[in-house]
Order: structure tokens, then C-alpha cells, then sequence
């Protein structure tokens, strides 16, 4: 599924504007140093841009049916409440970090996310920014999504080419352009 070229190039436009990327030495959630980030959490959440980003999650989210959505933590919790509330209050279960990096995420709430999940077979995974796909594979490596139909919608897909031939996940992107881990400011 892709997005239409003009709407593509507007949104890509606006976030840039909103000072979504930023510069400076900083260590990605996968622990690598890294020069620059886009960063969705400074998308201020009453603003058309935050709800055009929602509006494009949701349509890429509709492709795959999901019976649950599920934010990788913790860029995307604020985009996939709102996503539930236009997908007609669609279930959502909550990740936390474990204090291990290297460790699958765990669910907020285990009892209750154990409960939710175990009747679901297509989550929809949603993250803000797509890079290695780190993220994204500690969430499936969870045991209650072992046997799952899972795909993944991210806001921007930021990987290099040759990353993007080597992916194996399904994941869908309302932008895909590579940003280089170090690089002047993307136009």
C-alpha cells in the first residue's frame, strides 16, 4: 500500500516544518549513536499535522484488518489512541520497556494483555519512525504474539535502501526516504 505522491510530499513537508527532526549526537533506541532523529512526540496532538498523521496510520492500519493495535513504546501511544477512537474504539493493549535493551517488550498490564491478546490474530503494530526495525522485532519476539498475523504501520520509514530489500517484515510507511544516521538537515 502507498500513499499518494502529493499527499506524500505535503505531509513530509508539514512534518518537517513541525521540527520533527533534530540534530545532534544521540544514542536510537536500538543503542547506536546516531546524528539526527525524528522525533514525533514534539507533533503537537490538537494540530491538523497530528491528525493528517492519524488519518494515514488508520488507512494504512484498515489494509490489513486488525482485530487489535499495538503502539511499540513509546513514541506511538498517542497516535494509536487516537487511531482507536476513529477505527470505532478498536482495542489496544499498552508495551513497557524491560530494563534489559535486548529483551522482547513486556505487556503494562500482564494479566489483563495476556487476556486481550489471546483471542486476537491480526495485531497491527504501530511505531513513529522505522529504522533498523529493532523495535518492531522486540514486540514480535513477545511470546503472546508467537502464531499471529502481524504488520506494522510506522509514520516515517527512514531505513537505507539496501536494509529495505534485506526487511522481511510487513511493515507499511506514510513516508519511505532514507534520513543517514548522520546528514545535513533533509529538504
Amino acid at each position: 500500500m502507498s500513499i499518494d505522491p502529493q499527499l506524500y510530499s505535503e505531509l513530509k513537508r508539514e512534518i518537517l516544518d513541525a521540527r520533527v527532526l533534530e540534530a545532534g549526537e544521540m544514542v536510537a533506541a536500538n543503542g547506536q549513536l546516531i546524528g539526527q532523529k525524528l522525533e514525533f512526540d514534539n507533533v503537537d496532538q490538537h494540530s491538523d499535522l497530528f491528525y493528517k498523521i492519524v488519518a494515514g496510520l488508520v488507512e494504512l492500519a484498515s489494509s490489513h484488518d486488525p482485530d487489535i493495535l499495538i503502539p511499540v513504546p513509546e513514541g506511538a501511544n498517542a497516535y494509536v489512541k487516537a487511531m482507536s477512537e476513529q477505527m470505532g474504539n478498536l482495542e489496544f493493549v499498552q508495551l513497557r520497556k524491560p530494563e534489559v535493551e535486548t529483551e522482547p517488550f513486556a505487556l503494562q498490564s500482564q494479566r489483563i494483555g495476556q487476556l486481550i491478546l489471546r483471542n486476537k490474530e491480526k495485531p497491527f503494530l504501530v511505531d513513529d519512525v522505522f529504522r533498523t526495525g529493532s523495535q518492531l522485532k522486540r514486540v514480535m519476539a513477545m511470546p503472546e504474539m508467537q502464531g499471529k498475523e502481524i504488520a506494522a504501520g510506522v509514520i516515517w520509514r527512514r531505513d537505507d535502501p539496501d536494509q529495505t530489500k534485506r526487511n522481511t517484515l510487513k511493515v507499511y510507511s506514510l513516508i519511505h526516504e532514507y534520513v543517514p544516521d548522520f546528514a545535513e538537515r533533509l529538504e
